[in-house]
């Protein structure tokens, strides 16, 4: 079905811009000292 592959790929996006941002953070924190 098209619907469950658009709520997976959204999950997957979500998932990983989450990540994504999260890792972002640690790297400005460790930069930043």
């Amino acid at each position: 079905r098209a619907n469950e592959f658009l709520i997976i790929a959204g999950l997957v996006y979500f998932t990983i811009s989450f990540a994504a941002s999260l890792l972002v953070k640690r790297l400005q924190k460790r930069f930043a000292v």
